[in-house]
């Protein structure tokens, strides 16, 4: 789970820091850098096996070489620098362990790495144990164990080590520290992403050879769509799941038919009848990948959703939002979204008040834009009685507006 992001220099942000909850949710209007966070993730995630440098083309997510940096305002300093703590969960030999770690990449203006620094925290036998980075990309440390004494070299990936040489450690502790090392990549791994642009649009698919571990690609809708389907006719318990997740939220089913001899066939279920799924509403479509995504991350998954209302009723999007809570907090998968729903906002702090939901397990930002264009956020704070403190300006506050515009023009006319 991702408990802190920082973004210095990174597209219109200054400087931005947040610190994401179980479940964390971007609010503001367009332009201010909402989505630019979830980008800001996707890009460690493409790039979290590159040596030395940001891979800024790729499947997950593509910017143009000089699209990354803050550009036409005088920024901080001449380079970027993004910083990201997490903790993650992994089995080693049956056993269940924790990791801790925090990074703070700094990047030139060609998106070469400057200098890598920060820790990572483990234990082992009940003993805590930290690898520390330095800003010397060529650096050696050392770990003192029970055990004994070990030697470490930094590795390609984020927080990756090597140990180079070992006193009194047996190959089991070794293998160990390899499962450690790799934990951060493991993470960055499991960030999924779902796209507002989400639509099934087609109704059969020709079969790929195999399924996708992302499916959310930027190689164009069209092959994300057939990556999709193929996807969920390889996963009917999930599917099994998603559909009746969906059936909450709009009151109609989903299933993928395999269709003689390689084609899928994405297939609605409602009161009224089957039918193809593009012959339903646009928000059962679009529900399909983001229930989909959501289901099959693993525990401990950030799964990023940009505009979860899409197409969806004032009532779908309240009941989606009370979905998205129970799922995160059954498998303690984290949740990072954008929105422009007050119903989605409304339902998650109803569940505050209700109890459902702690304010430590959730985490609203308010994004802005100054003149300049430079972009910011800061915290809302959610009471334990689902109340924010500030209120929620563009939110309730403009439908207020509207009311209030509404009746003026009432009394106008009589």
């Amino acid at each position: 789970m991702i408990t802190n992001i920082t973004l210095e220099n990174f597209k219109c942000f200054r400087h931005l820091d947040i610190a994401p909850k179980l479940v964390t949710v971007l609010i503001g209007p367009n332009g201010t850098g909402k989505s630019g966070v979830l980008q800001a993730l996707l890009l460690l995630k493409q790039s979290k096996d590159s040596v030395g440098k940001l891979a800024l083309s790729g499947d997950v997510v593509q910017f143009a070489p000089e699209a990354f940096m803050l550009q036409g305002i005088r920024p901080l300093s001449d380079t970027v620098q993004l910083g990201l703590s997490g903790n993650w969960a992994f089995e080693f030999e049956g056993v269940e362990h924790q990791m801790e770690f925090e990074a703070h990449l700094r990047y030139s203006g060609d998106a070469s790495l400057i200098d890598e620094q920060g820790r990572t925290k483990f234990c082992r036998t009940g003993q805590e144990l930290e690898v520390i980075f330095g800003p010397d990309l060529n650096d050696v440390g050392h770990f003192i164990a029970r055990e004994g004494t070990a030697r470490y070299a930094r590795g390609a990936g984020i927080n990756d080590f090597r140990v180079a040489l070992s006193s009194g450690l047996d190959q089991d502790f070794l293998r160990f520290c390899e499962q450690v090392s790799r934990s951060p990549g493991d993470m960055m791994g499991n960030i999924k992403i779902v796209p507002a642009a989400r639509a099934l649009a087609r109704g059969q698919y020709q079969l790929q050879p195999g399924f996708s571990v992302d499916i959310s690609s930027t190689n164009g809708l069209g092959r994300q769509e057939e990556d999709i389907a193929t996807t969920l006719a390889y996963s009917r318990p999930e599917v099994e799941k998603v559909s009746r997740l969906m059936k909450r939220v709009t009151g109609v089913g989903f299933r993928t038919d395999t269709v003689p001899p390689v084609s899928a066939r994405p297939v609605s279920e409602s009161p009224a009848g089957e039918f193809s799924l593009m012959a339903e509403g646009f928000g059962t479509n679009a529900l399909v990948l983001l229930l989909f995504e959501l289901v099959r991350a693993v525990p401990g998954a950030t799964v990023l959703i940009e505009e979860p209302e899409v197409h969806l009723h004032p009532k779908a999007q309240a009941d989606l939002a009370s979905v998205l809570v129970e799922e995160a907090k059954a498998d303690n998968k984290q949740v990072i979204m954008t929105t422009h729903s007050e119903h989605v906002v409304g339902r998650l702090l109803t569940l505050v008040a209700e109890g459902q939901l702690s304010p430590q397990e959730v985490a609203i930002y308010s994004f802005d834009k100054d003149r300049s264009g430079v972009c910011s956020a800061h915290e809302i704070e959610v009471t334990e009685h689902g109340q924010v403190k500030g209120g929620l300006k563009s939110f309730f506050e403009t439908d207020l507006d509207e009311m209030r515009r509404y009746v003026d023009a009432l009394r106008a006319r009589t």
